[in-house]
Protein backbone atom coordinates (compact mmCIF):
# COMPACT_ATOMS: atom_id res chain seq x y z
CA UNK A 1 0.00 0.00 0.00
CA UNK A 2 2.98 2.41 0.81
CA UNK A 3 4.62 2.08 -2.53
CA UNK A 4 1.49 2.46 -4.94
CA UNK A 5 0.84 5.78 -2.25
CA UNK A 6 4.69 6.79 -3.92
CA UNK A 7 3.64 5.74 -7.09
CA UNK A 8 0.58 8.18 -7.18
CA UNK A 9 2.12 11.19 -6.17
CA UNK A 10 4.90 10.59 -9.26
CA UNK A 11 2.25 10.49 -11.72
CA UNK A 12 0.54 13.22 -10.08
CA UNK A 13 3.61 15.35 -10.63
CA UNK A 14 4.22 14.48 -13.70
CA UNK A 15 1.02 15.34 -15.19
CA UNK A 16 1.49 18.89 -13.92
CA UNK A 17 5.36 19.30 -15.25
CA UNK A 18 3.76 17.89 -18.97
CA UNK A 19 0.48 20.69 -18.47
CA UNK A 20 3.31 23.65 -17.34
CA UNK A 21 5.90 22.71 -20.59
CA UNK A 22 2.49 22.36 -22.89
CA UNK A 23 1.35 26.30 -21.42
CA UNK A 24 4.77 27.65 -22.06
CA UNK A 25 5.05 25.91 -25.25
CA UNK A 26 2.27 27.67 -26.31
CA UNK A 27 3.59 31.37 -25.28
CA UNK A 28 6.19 31.24 -27.45
CA UNK A 29 8.58 30.38 -24.82
CA UNK A 30 10.94 27.32 -24.57
CA UNK A 31 11.21 25.55 -20.85
CA UNK A 32 14.40 27.75 -20.03
CA UNK A 33 11.98 31.00 -20.54
CA UNK A 34 13.80 32.56 -23.02
CA UNK A 35 12.59 34.93 -26.08
CA UNK A 36 12.45 33.70 -29.61
CA UNK A 37 14.14 36.31 -32.07
CA UNK A 38 12.15 35.75 -34.73
CA UNK A 39 9.47 37.84 -33.40
CA UNK A 40 11.49 40.51 -33.30
CA UNK A 41 10.18 43.94 -34.51
CA UNK A 42 12.62 46.26 -37.42
CA UNK A 43 14.43 49.20 -36.65
CA UNK A 44 11.18 51.75 -36.80
CA UNK A 45 9.01 49.49 -34.44
CA UNK A 46 6.66 47.77 -36.86
CA UNK A 47 7.07 44.94 -38.80
CA UNK A 48 6.63 41.14 -37.32
CA UNK A 49 3.78 39.37 -35.48
CA UNK A 50 2.77 41.27 -32.78
CA UNK A 51 3.87 39.82 -29.41
CA UNK A 52 2.29 40.15 -26.26
CA UNK A 53 -0.40 42.14 -27.88
CA UNK A 54 1.44 45.58 -28.97
CA UNK A 55 -0.01 48.19 -31.27
CA UNK A 56 1.32 49.02 -34.51
CA UNK A 57 2.76 52.61 -35.16
CA UNK A 58 1.48 54.34 -38.83
CA UNK A 59 4.49 55.90 -40.67
CA UNK A 60 5.05 59.75 -41.07
CA UNK A 61 6.84 61.81 -43.69
CA UNK A 62 7.50 65.58 -43.59
CA UNK A 63 6.80 67.88 -47.11
CA UNK A 64 8.42 71.11 -47.02
CA UNK A 65 8.27 74.15 -49.17
CA UNK A 66 10.86 76.93 -51.17
CA UNK A 67 9.55 79.73 -52.48
CA UNK A 68 11.47 81.98 -55.37
CA UNK A 69 9.62 85.16 -56.19
CA UNK A 70 6.36 87.50 -54.31
CA UNK A 71 4.05 85.03 -53.24
CA UNK A 72 3.50 82.33 -50.08
CA UNK A 73 2.54 78.90 -50.23
CA UNK A 74 -0.03 77.39 -47.18
CA UNK A 75 1.10 75.45 -45.83
CA UNK A 76 4.36 76.31 -45.54
CA UNK A 77 5.48 72.49 -43.80
CA UNK A 78 2.66 69.76 -43.56
CA UNK A 79 3.57 66.09 -41.31
CA UNK A 80 1.58 63.67 -43.76
CA UNK A 81 1.23 59.74 -43.44
CA UNK A 82 2.63 57.22 -45.48
CA UNK A 83 0.76 56.85 -48.66
CA UNK A 84 -1.51 59.94 -48.28
CA UNK A 85 -1.67 63.03 -50.44
CA UNK A 86 -1.74 66.82 -49.30
CA UNK A 87 -3.11 70.22 -51.12
CA UNK A 88 -0.91 73.13 -50.56
CA UNK A 89 -2.39 76.63 -51.85
CA UNK A 90 -0.20 79.17 -53.76
CA UNK A 91 -1.14 82.63 -53.64
CA UNK A 92 1.24 85.50 -55.45
CA UNK A 93 1.25 89.01 -54.40
CA UNK A 94 -0.10 91.72 -56.69
CA UNK A 95 1.54 92.45 -59.86
CA UNK A 96 2.73 88.42 -59.64
CA UNK A 97 1.53 84.89 -60.53
CA UNK A 98 2.87 81.37 -60.32
CA UNK A 99 5.59 80.57 -62.92
CA UNK A 100 6.79 76.67 -61.60
CA UNK A 101 5.90 74.20 -59.28
CA UNK A 102 7.95 71.32 -58.65
CA UNK A 103 8.42 68.49 -56.04
CA UNK A 104 6.74 65.74 -54.37
CA UNK A 105 5.51 64.23 -57.86
CA UNK A 106 2.39 66.72 -57.34
CA UNK A 107 0.16 68.29 -60.24
CA UNK A 108 -0.64 72.00 -60.08
CA UNK A 109 -4.99 72.70 -61.02
CA UNK A 110 -5.48 76.36 -60.53
CA UNK A 111 -3.48 77.94 -57.58
CA UNK A 112 -3.97 74.41 -55.96
CA UNK A 113 -0.83 71.95 -56.32
CA UNK A 114 -1.55 68.66 -54.57
CA UNK A 115 0.91 66.11 -54.68
CA UNK A 116 1.52 62.06 -55.12
CA UNK A 117 1.54 59.21 -52.52
CA UNK A 118 4.17 60.30 -49.96
CA UNK A 119 6.58 58.06 -49.23
CA UNK A 120 9.42 59.75 -48.46
CA UNK A 121 10.26 62.95 -47.28
CA UNK A 122 10.06 65.74 -49.93
CA UNK A 123 9.97 69.77 -50.80
CA UNK A 124 8.12 71.62 -52.70
CA UNK A 125 9.54 74.99 -54.33
CA UNK A 126 7.54 77.32 -56.00
CA UNK A 127 8.67 79.82 -58.42
CA UNK A 128 6.18 83.41 -59.00
CA UNK A 129 6.94 85.33 -61.69
CA UNK A 130 5.75 89.34 -62.01
CA UNK A 131 3.08 90.01 -64.70
CA UNK A 132 4.43 93.26 -65.38
CA UNK A 133 6.99 94.29 -68.08
CA UNK A 134 8.83 97.80 -68.91
CA UNK A 135 8.88 99.15 -72.21
CA UNK A 136 11.82 101.53 -72.60
CA UNK A 137 12.20 104.49 -75.44
CA UNK A 138 14.82 106.19 -77.72
CA UNK A 139 14.94 108.50 -80.22
CA UNK A 140 17.96 109.34 -83.05
CA UNK A 141 18.43 113.27 -83.68
CA UNK A 142 15.59 114.96 -85.07
CA UNK A 143 12.90 114.13 -82.44
CA UNK A 144 11.78 112.91 -79.35
CA UNK A 145 9.31 110.12 -78.18
CA UNK A 146 7.53 110.21 -75.12
CA UNK A 147 6.85 109.10 -72.38
CA UNK A 148 10.66 107.35 -71.84
CA UNK A 149 9.48 104.30 -69.98
CA UNK A 150 6.17 102.93 -69.36
CA UNK A 151 6.07 99.75 -66.95
CA UNK A 152 2.66 97.49 -68.47
CA UNK A 153 0.77 94.27 -67.02
CA UNK A 154 0.75 91.52 -69.54
CA UNK A 155 -2.35 92.17 -71.62
CA UNK A 156 -2.13 95.97 -71.38
CA UNK A 157 -0.87 97.96 -74.26
CA UNK A 158 0.80 101.37 -74.44
CA UNK A 159 0.70 104.63 -76.48
CA UNK A 160 3.58 106.64 -77.05
CA UNK A 161 3.98 110.24 -79.07
CA UNK A 162 6.77 111.19 -81.23
CA UNK A 163 7.55 114.63 -81.49
CA UNK A 164 9.59 115.92 -84.75
CA UNK A 165 12.11 118.71 -84.59
CA UNK A 166 11.82 121.94 -86.94
CA UNK A 167 12.86 120.44 -90.07
CA UNK A 168 12.70 116.78 -89.35
CA UNK A 169 9.80 114.26 -89.81
CA UNK A 170 9.27 111.02 -88.34
CA UNK A 171 11.19 108.00 -90.77
CA UNK A 172 10.09 105.19 -88.06
CA UNK A 173 9.97 103.20 -85.06
CA UNK A 174 11.54 99.84 -84.40
CA UNK A 175 11.92 97.17 -81.22
CA UNK A 176 8.53 95.92 -79.59
CA UNK A 177 5.52 95.01 -81.95
CA UNK A 178 2.94 97.71 -82.46
CA UNK A 179 1.71 100.29 -84.91
CA UNK A 180 2.00 103.89 -85.99
CA UNK A 181 -0.56 106.02 -86.83
CA UNK A 182 0.11 109.51 -87.35
CA UNK A 183 2.39 110.41 -84.50
CA UNK A 184 1.36 107.86 -81.95
CA UNK A 185 3.29 104.69 -81.86
CA UNK A 186 0.73 102.01 -80.06
CA UNK A 187 2.22 98.14 -78.82
CA UNK A 188 0.21 95.61 -79.23
CA UNK A 189 -1.24 93.39 -76.55
CA UNK A 190 1.20 90.45 -77.25
CA UNK A 191 4.20 91.84 -75.45
CA UNK A 192 4.96 90.14 -72.65
CA UNK A 193 8.37 90.88 -71.91
CA UNK A 194 10.51 94.27 -71.56
CA UNK A 195 11.26 95.43 -74.57
CA UNK A 196 12.99 98.79 -76.27
CA UNK A 197 11.12 101.49 -78.92
CA UNK A 198 13.50 103.09 -80.84
CA UNK A 199 12.05 106.07 -83.08
CA UNK A 200 14.14 107.47 -86.20
CA UNK A 201 13.89 110.92 -87.62
CA UNK A 202 14.83 112.17 -91.17
CA UNK A 203 15.58 115.60 -92.21
CA UNK A 204 12.56 116.96 -94.17
CA UNK A 205 13.01 117.44 -97.97
CA UNK A 206 9.45 117.80 -99.30
CA UNK A 207 6.92 121.01 -98.82
CA UNK A 208 3.22 119.48 -96.81
CA UNK A 209 0.85 119.14 -99.72
CA UNK A 210 -1.82 121.06 -97.19
CA UNK A 211 -1.71 122.74 -94.07
CA UNK A 212 -4.27 120.21 -92.46
CA UNK A 213 -2.32 117.18 -92.79
CA UNK A 214 0.67 115.30 -91.18
CA UNK A 215 2.02 117.62 -88.05
CA UNK A 216 0.77 120.59 -86.97
CA UNK A 217 3.68 122.07 -84.97
CA UNK A 218 1.13 123.39 -82.44
CA UNK A 219 2.23 126.34 -79.13
CA UNK A 220 -0.02 125.55 -75.98
CA UNK A 221 0.73 128.81 -73.45
CA UNK A 222 -1.15 129.07 -70.11
CA UNK A 223 -2.09 133.10 -70.10
CA UNK A 224 -2.88 135.30 -66.66
CA UNK A 225 -2.96 138.72 -66.13
CA UNK A 226 -0.84 141.00 -63.70
CA UNK A 227 -4.33 141.74 -61.72
CA UNK A 228 -5.27 137.85 -61.71
CA UNK A 229 -2.29 135.62 -61.58
CA UNK A 230 -4.24 132.97 -60.15
CA UNK A 231 -2.63 129.77 -61.93
CA UNK A 232 -6.07 127.50 -61.81
CA UNK A 233 -4.60 124.65 -64.07
CA UNK A 234 -1.32 123.02 -63.99
CA UNK A 235 1.21 122.46 -66.72
CA UNK A 236 0.57 118.93 -66.25
CA UNK A 237 -3.23 119.12 -66.78
CA UNK A 238 -2.72 120.95 -70.03
CA UNK A 239 -0.10 118.17 -71.42
CA UNK A 240 -2.44 115.42 -70.55
CA UNK A 241 -5.42 117.22 -72.12
CA UNK A 242 -3.82 117.86 -75.15
CA UNK A 243 -0.63 115.34 -75.58
CA UNK A 244 -0.27 112.94 -72.79
CA UNK A 245 -3.12 110.73 -72.14
CA UNK A 246 -4.55 107.81 -74.22
CA UNK A 247 -7.58 110.46 -74.59
CA UNK A 248 -5.99 113.40 -75.35
CA UNK A 249 -6.73 115.85 -78.39
CA UNK A 250 -4.17 114.22 -80.03
CA UNK A 251 -5.21 110.68 -79.79
CA UNK A 252 -8.93 112.46 -81.12
CA UNK A 253 -7.32 114.06 -84.13
CA UNK A 254 -4.88 111.32 -84.80
CA UNK A 255 -8.05 108.92 -85.18
CA UNK A 256 -10.58 111.11 -86.53
CA UNK A 257 -8.32 111.50 -89.56
CA UNK A 258 -7.58 108.14 -90.11
CA UNK A 259 -3.66 108.61 -89.22
CA UNK A 260 -3.35 111.89 -91.71
CA UNK A 261 -2.98 114.61 -89.35
CA UNK A 262 -1.31 114.73 -85.69
CA UNK A 263 -0.18 117.61 -82.98
CA UNK A 264 3.44 117.92 -82.13
CA UNK A 265 3.49 120.23 -79.70
CA UNK A 266 5.27 122.53 -77.42
CA UNK A 267 4.19 124.32 -74.20
CA UNK A 268 4.75 127.29 -72.22
CA UNK A 269 3.54 127.74 -68.28
CA UNK A 270 1.89 130.39 -67.04
CA UNK A 271 3.00 133.47 -69.03
CA UNK A 272 1.80 137.04 -67.54
CA UNK A 273 0.95 139.95 -70.32
CA UNK A 274 1.89 143.09 -69.46
CA UNK A 275 -1.29 144.63 -69.23
CA UNK A 276 -4.29 144.15 -66.68
CA UNK A 277 -7.06 141.90 -67.40
CA UNK A 278 -9.74 144.86 -67.19
CA UNK A 279 -7.51 146.25 -70.45
CA UNK A 280 -9.56 143.58 -72.41
CA UNK A 281 -11.99 142.01 -70.66
CA UNK A 282 -15.40 143.43 -69.12
CA UNK A 283 -18.90 142.97 -68.41
CA UNK A 284 -20.04 144.48 -71.40
CA UNK A 285 -18.78 142.12 -74.39
CA UNK A 286 -19.33 144.68 -76.84
CA UNK A 287 -16.53 146.41 -75.53
CA UNK A 288 -13.78 142.97 -75.79
CA UNK A 289 -10.47 144.21 -77.06
CA UNK A 290 -10.25 141.07 -78.86
CA UNK A 291 -7.61 141.77 -80.95
CA UNK A 292 -5.49 144.07 -78.78
CA UNK A 293 -5.03 141.02 -76.57
CA UNK A 294 -4.45 138.32 -80.03
CA UNK A 295 -1.49 140.60 -80.46
CA UNK A 296 0.20 141.32 -77.00
CA UNK A 297 -0.06 137.71 -76.07
CA UNK A 298 1.29 136.32 -79.72
CA UNK A 299 4.11 138.95 -79.14
CA UNK A 300 4.68 138.21 -75.21
CA UNK A 301 5.37 134.41 -76.42
CA UNK A 302 7.54 135.65 -79.13
CA UNK A 303 9.86 137.03 -76.46
CA UNK A 304 10.73 133.06 -75.71
CA UNK A 305 9.86 131.15 -78.25
CA UNK A 306 10.33 131.12 -81.88
CA UNK A 307 6.73 131.54 -83.98
CA UNK A 308 7.98 131.11 -87.61
CA UNK A 309 7.61 127.26 -87.01
CA UNK A 310 4.68 126.97 -85.49
CA UNK A 311 1.58 126.31 -87.32
CA UNK A 312 -0.91 127.00 -84.91
CA UNK A 313 -1.31 128.65 -81.65
CA UNK A 314 -3.51 127.74 -78.12
CA UNK A 315 -3.90 130.28 -75.93
CA UNK A 316 -5.32 129.16 -72.38
CA UNK A 317 -6.39 131.91 -70.53
CA UNK A 318 -7.27 132.93 -66.93
CA UNK A 319 -10.49 134.84 -66.65
CA UNK A 320 -10.26 138.70 -65.44
CA UNK A 321 -12.16 140.07 -62.21
CA UNK A 322 -14.41 141.86 -64.86
CA UNK A 323 -15.08 139.27 -67.73
CA UNK A 324 -13.30 136.14 -69.31
CA UNK A 325 -11.94 135.89 -73.44
CA UNK A 326 -14.71 133.13 -73.99
CA UNK A 327 -13.83 129.76 -76.35
CA UNK A 328 -13.47 129.90 -80.02
CA UNK A 329 -11.13 129.62 -83.25
CA UNK A 330 -10.00 130.94 -86.36
CA UNK A 331 -11.34 128.52 -89.80
CA UNK A 332 -8.37 130.47 -91.64
CA UNK A 333 -5.02 131.37 -90.88
CA UNK A 334 -4.54 135.01 -89.46
CA UNK A 335 -1.28 137.37 -88.81
CA UNK A 336 -0.89 138.32 -85.14
CA UNK A 337 1.08 140.44 -83.09
CA UNK A 338 2.05 144.00 -82.51
CA UNK A 339 4.67 143.37 -85.26
CA UNK A 340 3.48 140.21 -86.94
CA UNK A 341 5.64 137.80 -85.39
CA UNK A 342 2.59 135.13 -86.37
CA UNK A 343 0.87 133.79 -89.39
CA UNK A 344 -0.96 130.84 -88.94
CA UNK A 345 -4.13 129.23 -87.03
CA UNK A 346 -5.62 130.51 -83.35
CA UNK A 347 -7.30 128.80 -80.58
CA UNK A 348 -8.68 130.67 -77.25
CA UNK A 349 -10.28 128.36 -74.57
CA UNK A 350 -11.19 130.87 -71.77
CA UNK A 351 -14.27 130.92 -70.15
CA UNK A 352 -15.77 131.88 -66.26
CA UNK A 353 -13.32 130.12 -64.22
CA UNK A 354 -11.61 128.69 -67.62
CA UNK A 355 -14.50 126.73 -67.54
CA UNK A 356 -13.72 125.79 -71.68
CA UNK A 357 -10.85 123.66 -71.09
CA UNK A 358 -12.86 120.06 -71.21
CA UNK A 359 -11.48 117.73 -73.95
CA UNK A 360 -14.42 118.02 -75.76
CA UNK A 361 -14.64 121.57 -75.66
CA UNK A 362 -10.90 122.00 -76.73
CA UNK A 363 -11.53 119.44 -79.53
CA UNK A 364 -14.60 121.35 -80.83
CA UNK A 365 -12.78 124.41 -80.70
CA UNK A 366 -9.40 123.38 -82.52
CA UNK A 367 -11.31 121.40 -84.59
CA UNK A 368 -12.41 125.08 -86.26
CA UNK A 369 -8.79 125.64 -87.02
CA UNK A 370 -9.51 122.46 -89.69
CA UNK A 371 -11.95 124.67 -91.16
CA UNK A 372 -14.85 122.79 -89.67
CA UNK A 373 -18.28 124.64 -88.78
CA UNK A 374 -20.71 124.13 -85.94
CA UNK A 375 -22.60 121.35 -86.20
CA UNK A 376 -26.02 120.49 -86.82
CA UNK A 377 -28.32 118.49 -84.75
CA UNK A 378 -30.81 116.62 -85.51
CA UNK A 379 -34.15 115.34 -83.46
CA UNK A 380 -35.61 112.93 -85.03
CA UNK A 381 -37.71 110.72 -82.94
CA UNK A 382 -35.83 108.44 -81.49
CA UNK A 383 -34.52 107.11 -85.04
CA UNK A 384 -31.28 108.98 -85.47
CA UNK A 385 -29.57 109.39 -88.80
CA UNK A 386 -26.35 107.35 -89.75
CA UNK A 387 -24.64 110.35 -89.65
CA UNK A 388 -24.40 113.78 -89.97
CA UNK A 389 -24.06 113.61 -93.30
CA UNK A 390 -26.60 110.74 -94.31
CA UNK A 391 -29.16 113.60 -96.50
CA UNK A 392 -31.75 110.61 -96.49
CA UNK A 393 -33.42 111.97 -92.98
CA UNK A 394 -33.42 116.10 -94.30
CA UNK A 395 -37.13 115.77 -94.60
CA UNK A 396 -37.97 113.80 -91.58
CA UNK A 397 -35.36 115.51 -88.47
CA UNK A 398 -35.87 119.32 -87.34
CA UNK A 399 -32.45 120.96 -87.29
CA UNK A 400 -30.55 123.64 -85.58
CA UNK A 401 -27.01 124.94 -85.13
CA UNK A 402 -25.10 124.23 -82.10
CA UNK A 403 -21.67 123.91 -80.94
CA UNK A 404 -21.81 119.87 -80.76
CA UNK A 405 -24.32 118.27 -80.99
CA UNK A 406 -25.06 114.91 -78.96
CA UNK A 407 -23.23 112.53 -81.67
CA UNK A 408 -20.31 113.72 -82.72
CA UNK A 409 -18.12 116.82 -81.78
CA UNK A 410 -18.29 119.13 -84.84
CA UNK A 411 -20.35 117.29 -87.55
CA UNK A 412 -21.18 119.41 -90.50
CA UNK A 413 -18.56 119.09 -93.46
CA UNK A 414 -17.60 122.38 -94.10
CA UNK A 415 -18.16 123.91 -97.28
CA UNK A 416 -14.48 123.42 -98.84
CA UNK A 417 -13.04 119.64 -100.11
CA UNK A 418 -11.56 118.87 -96.21
CA UNK A 419 -8.77 116.31 -95.41
CA UNK A 420 -10.31 114.63 -92.18
CA UNK A 421 -14.31 115.13 -90.95
CA UNK A 422 -14.36 114.51 -86.85
CA UNK A 423 -17.32 111.94 -85.65
CA UNK A 424 -18.68 110.25 -82.40
CA UNK A 425 -17.49 111.17 -79.68
CA UNK A 426 -19.85 109.39 -77.27
CA UNK A 427 -18.65 106.71 -74.56
CA UNK A 428 -17.82 103.74 -76.64
CA UNK A 429 -15.92 105.22 -79.12
CA UNK A 430 -15.55 107.41 -82.51
CA UNK A 431 -17.70 107.59 -85.11
CA UNK A 432 -14.52 107.89 -88.25
CA UNK A 433 -15.96 109.61 -91.47
CA UNK A 434 -13.41 108.88 -94.02
CA UNK A 435 -13.70 111.72 -97.31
Amino acid sequence: MELSGKVSRFLDVGVKVVALIFILSSCGGDSGGSEDSSGSGDSNGSGGAATGGSIQTPTTYTITSSVVGEGTINPSAQTVDAQTTFSFTLTPDDGYTVDMVDGCEGSLIDNTYTTSAITANCTITVNFKTTNYEISTSSSTGGLITPLIKTLEQGETAYFTLTSDAGYVIDSVIGCTGTLEGNIFQTDQFNTEDCSVNATFTPNDQEPSSDSIGAQRTLVALINFPDNKDETMSLGDIKNLIRDNDNSLNQFLVKNSNGKAWIEAEFLDWVTLEQNSTSYFNENSDLYSKDSFHDDAISKLSQTTNLTNIDRIMLIVKDGYLGHPGCYAYKTAITLGNNDEFTGYLTVTGGYDMGCNRAGRIAHEFGHTFGFDHSSSHWCDGVSPVSFIDTNYLDKCSFFNSYSGFYDTMGRIPTTQCSLVFGDTRPGGLRIHKL
